[in-house]
């Protein structure tokens, strides 16, 4: 071989049997290339393993320029020195260790395929497929009984919670959301099933078990990395653990103590208890503040670029978003402690009137005389003329009217008329008791008032509407005409109505009345 070409050095290429990988060959001199010997190579052992007449005795006979590796009067390959140089061992030691492989290679093919292994095989397929059908179709009523228990558990839920406003969509659509979220789940798991089933049967096969290897490496080497980084992080997380069970009593403890000083079991000085509620949010929102901001460090990948950059992005959009709704909050909180109203007080906000239905961090929602619903953002509250008819006396609502009479009608006489007719209004008050001004001298009459007040349970619109009522009646007994809301002149007679007339058709007296 003094005056062949020189040898070239190639990238390894296996010699394969039955799917195994026997040597590599990392050589080759003129048109034999690698893959020429490499298949040449396979195609010798594959023919001598399916020979079970004959024994494996293979050894080597070194020659003048090569080691031949044989099987009898059989080469079934030749070491050269171009072979041990690209290998990095001595000729002999890569004849002796080409020997060792292809007799495993050979009593590992003659193992694999007898008749009882073939047997096994093809009962180990016939379970995985059975077992792979099995769970395929069990994963639907499995599907649908865990849809159906979440469902049920849902609509339990927002049936209870009927008549909370925060409820955006009803039951069916809630429902239908989790069932297309379970289905999607399904489709994941069955993917996931029929992907171990084609693995399974991969490994099964030795012409396929590399393909199976392959695919297990696909799903081992995730979750490896993963298991890996979940180990080196586990310091970090335990301390993100006891930083939230932590913050979880202490926001269990700080409502607790908030929920009694607002029933009033604990008084502190200065302190009122309608203030309690907004106190125990606005705590327990620093206490989670507070938490996040000492856990952030110890989340794992938080230094990372990517995370930073979400996080500013994030803050970013909480700036421009939140400006409102930041500005309602602190209004809201401002109002909790400067006591302008409470639930259940009548008030004027602006140009609406109602009585306090509800107050937030966000809005304030009054209830009208007509029971429909107004909702003003606590900026707008707060920006406002705020009026609390509530507290014109301690426990009790205050109620002015008002009514123009005429000169010629004596103001002690009409004083007297509007307190008989405050006397016999419903849940007035005698204590602190009604009274009468005469707020102005107007061109062709006298504009009087008449403030009473009244219990703390009196519905205001319906002891107003009772107050015109008898001042009404009052005067009509008397003869004295009222004159507002305008004059022009006087009339041939008072403009009254006669007692007689009083109950006329289809009026019926109180105490006629059907009991309702």
């Amino acid at each position: 071989m003094n005056g062949a070409a020189p040898a070239t050095v190639y990238a390894p290429v296996a010699v394969v049997m039955d799917g195994r990988t026997v040597i590599e060959i990392r050589w080759g001199i003129g048109s034999i290339t690698p893959q020429v010997r490499a298949a040449a190579i396979s195609e010798r052992l594959l023919r001598l393993a399916r020979d079970g007449s004959q024994s494996i005795d293979i050894a080597t006979y070194p020659k003048e320029l090569r080691i031949d590796v044989t099987q009898g009067d059989l080469v079934l390959a030749s070491v050269f020195a171009g072979d041990a140089e690209a290998a990095g061992v001595s000729a002999p030691e890569l004849a002796l260790s080409w020997q060792t492989a292809f007799t495993q290679a050979i009593n590992t093919y003659r193992v694999d395929h007898t008749r009882g292994r073939m047997l096994e095989r093809m009962g180990l397929t016939a379970v995985v497929v059975l077992l792979t059908v099995a769970a395929l179709w069990l994963l639907v009523p499995i599907t649908r009984w865990v849809s159906g228990v979440i469902s049920r558990e849902i609509l339990s839920r927002l049936t209870r919670a009927k008549g909370q406003s925060w409820s955006l969509i009803d039951a069916e659509q809630l429902t239908g959301i989790f069932r297309l979220l379970l289905r999607t789940i399904r489709l994941g798991v069955s993917l996931f099933v029929i992907y171990a089933a084609f693995q399974l049967l991969f490994l099964i096969y030795p012409q396929t078990k590399p393909l199976g290897e392959k695919m297990l490496a696909g799903v081992e080497r995730p979750l490896e990395q993963f298991g890996w980084a979940a180990w080196s992080s586990a310091p970090s997380l335990i301390f993100i653990l006891i930083i939230a069970v932590a913050c979880r009593y202490l926001v269990q403890l700080v409502s607790f103590a908030f929920q009694r000083i607002g029933e009033g079991h604990v008084r502190m000085e200065g302190f009122k208890p309608q203030w309690a509620q907004v106190t125990s949010r606005l705590v327990n929102l620093a206490l989670v503040l507070l938490a996040v901001l000492i856990a952030y460090p110890y989340i794992p990948g938080s230094q990372s670029a990517a995370f930073k950059g979400f996080s500013l992005f994030l803050g970013v959009l909480f700036s421009l978003g939140s400006t409102g709704v930041v500005s309602n909050v602190l209004n809201g909180v401002l109002l909790t402690y400067m006591d302008s109203f409470q639930k259940g007080d009548f008030v004027q906000i602006g140009d609406a009137q109602g009585y306090v239905e509800t107050t937030s961090l966000f809005v304030t929602r009054l209830r009208t005389r007509q029971q429909t619903v107004i909702t003003i953002p606590n900026s707008q509250v707060l920006g406002g003329q705020i009026i609390n008819h509530s507290a014109a006396a301690e426990g009790s609502l205050s109620l002015s009217t008002t009514a123009g009479i005429g000169y010629d009608t004596p103001w002690r006489q009409v004083e007297a008329m509007l307190l008989n007719a405050a006397g016999k209004t419903h849940t007035v008050r005698q204590q602190p008791a009604p009274f009468v001004l005469e707020t102005s001298l107007n061109s062709f009459d006298i504009t009087y008032e008449l403030t009473v007040f009244l219990t703390g349970q009196a519905p205001l619109n319906a002891v107003r509407a009772e107050l015109n009522r008898n001042i009404l009646d009052e005067f009509n007994q008397f003869g004295v005409q009222i004159m507002t809301p305008a004059y022009v002149r006087d009339p041939e007679r008072p403009a009254v109505v006669p007692a007689g007339s009083w109950y006329a058709a289809p009026a019926v007296p109180l105490e006629q009345m059907p009991p309702k």
